[in-house]
């Protein structure tokens, strides 16, 4: 597929895209390690009502990759300095739109003044990844309301 990846800011109505994006790629890598308190507390984060608040009250912003007009990845990062959410569409992953949301999160971040580090929980099955853009674990293993995540941070200069 050579389609075009069209990146940009979350505009308002995208967020129930993006909570569907979010909830399938979930579903298939990595609600299976988690029990039923840790589906609900992260499905109830991603309703698309909880993603436009956030946006709202400019806590957080969100970054999509679109082909087609069709949103196949996003980001959202809390405080300019925490990936809350990053998810691809399983048959758009692996072409660098992960890491492109990344780069251009960072770019965005990095125009706040004090910008050192961007910091992330992440699930088991995104430690690889993580790790080969340079994040480094930072604590072991937690489990909060049914979350497993593995503390991460990426110092940035």
């Amino acid at each position: 597929m050579g389609d075009r990846i069209v990146y940009g800011v979350m505009r308002d109505g995208e967020e129930k895209a993006i909570s569907g994006l979010v909830s399938q790629v979930f579903d298939e890598f990595v609600a299976p390690g988690y029990d039923r308190e840790g589906i609900d507390t992260f499905m109830d984060y991603t309703e698309p009502d909880a993603i436009a608040l956030r946006s709202l009250l400019g806590h957080n912003f969100a970054l999509t990759a679109k082909v087609g007009g069709l949103i196949v990845g996003a980001i959202e990062v809390r405080g300019y300095e925490h990936i809350c959410l990053l998810f691809v569409d399983k048959s758009y992953q692996r072409r660098g739109i992960a890491r492109e949301l990344i780069r251009r999160a960072i770019v965005k971040c990095s125009k706040r003044t004090g910008f050192v580090h961007l910091s992330v929980n992440s699930s088991p099955f995104a430690i690889p990844f993580y790790t080969s853009m340079g994040f480094v674990q930072t604590d072991k293993e937690q489990l909060q309301d049914g979350i497993r995540y593995i503390p991460m941070l990426l110092a940035y200069k």
